[in-house]
């Protein structure tokens, strides 16, 4: 059976920045409740004279002891009896208290974990006007942790931190009119909140704002003021904006193209652990653009990557293996990442799978699987995923011979310029009847609506 054979390995490249977008991932429970400016006030205070105060009932002095026990700072580190410290604060009223003992209870930091418990003492907290319990309370809300998943509570939460000038909070609200969730869609107020937060320097804010002006998003659309926030936001080393500059300056996107500055940012933020930016470097070393051409650090960022599970990263080292480029050639490790990739639905992963079982190549040839993989890469719009489909119906490969079937598969990737499937329609047009050609172009409307880009 005839089949595809691979693209180049920069066509990657396009697949791949389509995909990037804000994520803003957090952690169990978010940095803003923690008052981080209280640890570094606690490492220079004086522990001895904390101490006598905690233990004379001073609830600021409790929290204080309770912050220097949990982080180590001058004393043993010990979580429970820092949970102690702060348990004595917070049956006293003591709103900051009252929040980290809530964290406790959501981290599980030396208490066995209990989101529920988080959320009573964060509303404490909270019905005290405490700005980081109502944030809190938000964010409990938004995933479903101690309370139903419940957006709109979760948005008035929010708002009611926000109002008292909380950036967290009022990142939130942004981000809550930018989508919808539990607020109607406004993207002018969404960007009024955005800017709110990112001048008092919120970077996931500084992000979002600068994506904004990036898409003409509740602001006029302005590639150079976009780049302006994005890039404070990479300076606070925000793994999202660090990638996105590196991509503006290989792109030449509101920046002048460099690409040795790209190099410079995918490496700061594949060095935080970005999968992302893992993989775009790899791409750098292999085209050698920003740094000298290095197979073998390519596929070494590409597996770093694959192994976080990055569909695009999985095929590029499949890719590798394929051609023996930065690691020992070998057909059947190639078969195994691309599988990883295929399966997780890579439309391009999916034809290379196709072909590795059309020929044989590392995996034993089996015309039926190739099929199989063929067809879910061309329902995916994928051109050689149906120019292979449109093969197999003209030689009655796996399949009844039919050629009305096999014009509309090279049609259907003629028409996003596959050169190979352009021939095999126009060869194939001289065997067939006006009628037939008329069906199959019939079926490639109907399938083209069926399937919009």
């Amino acid at each position: 059976m005839k089949a595809h054979k691979r693209q180049p390995h920069s066509a990657l490249l396009f697949l791949v920045v389509i995909s990037i977008a804000v994520k803003g991932q957090q952690p169990s429970v978010p940095k803003e409740g923690s008052h981080p400016g209280l640890v570094q006030d606690v490492a220079t205070a004086d522990l001895g004279d904390i101490r006598r105060r905690a233990e004379s009932g001073e609830e600021a002095a409790q929290v204080k002891l309770g912050v220097a026990l949990q982080f180590g700072l001058g004393v043993d580190k010990d979580e429970n009896e820092a949970v102690g410290w702060y348990r004595k604060a917070a049956e006293q009223g003591f709103a900051d208290a009252q929040v980290r003992f809530g964290n406790a209870y959501a981290n599980g930091t030396g208490m066995p974990r209990d989101e529920r418990e988080a959320v009573g003492w964060y509303r404490k907290a909270a019905e005290q006007g405490n700005a980081a319990g109502q944030f809190l309370i938000g964010f409990s809300y938004e995933r479903g942790r101690g309370v139903p998943s419940d957006s709109k509570e979760a948005f008035d939460w929010y708002m009611k931190a926000a109002n008292q000038g909380l950036a967290a909070a009022e990142r939130k609200v942004g981000l809550a009119y930018a989508r919808g969730t539990g607020v109607s869609r406004d993207e002018a107020k969404a960007a009024e909140w955005l800017r709110k937060a990112a001048d008092r320097g919120d970077a996931e804010a500084q992000y979002a704002l600068g994506v904004a002006y990036e898409q003409g998003s509740g602001v006029p659309k302005d590639e150079r003021e976009a780049i302006r926030w994005i890039r404070k936001a990479a300076e606070q080393e925000l793994v999202d904006a660090q990638l996105r500059l590196g991509l503006a300056y290989e792109q030449g996107t509101g920046v002048s193209k460099d690409d040795k500055k790209a190099v410079e940012l995918y490496r700061k933020a594949a060095e935080q652990g970005s999968a992302e930016a893992q993989l775009w470097l790899g791409f750098s070393y292999e085209a050698g653009r920003g740094v000298p051409k290095d197979d073998n650090e390519a596929a070494a960022w590409y597996r770093k990557a694959a192994d976080q599970s990055n569909e695009h990263a999985q095929l590029s080292l499949g890719i590798s293996y394929s051609d023996g480029r930065g690691v020992s050639k070998d057909e059947k490790t190639a078969v195994e990442w691309y599988r990883k990739a295929a399966d997780q639905g890579l439309a391009w992963a999916q034809s290379k799978l196709g072909y590795c079982y059309a020929d044989g190549r590392g995996i034993p040839k089996d015309v039926s699987e190739a099929l199989g993989w063929f067809k879910k890469a061309a329902q995916q719009g994928d051109a050689g995923g149906q120019y292979n489909i449109g093969v197999a119906y003209e030689y009655g490969a796996g399949v009844p011979k039919d050629s009305v079937l096999a014009y509309m598969w090279f049609n259907l990737a003629a028409a996003t310029g596959h050169d190979k499937a352009r021939d095999a329609r126009e060869q194939l047009e001289q065997e067939m009847s006006r009628g037939e050609i008329e069906r199959a172009q019939d079926m490639c409307r109907e399938w083209t609506a069926k399937h919009p880009k």
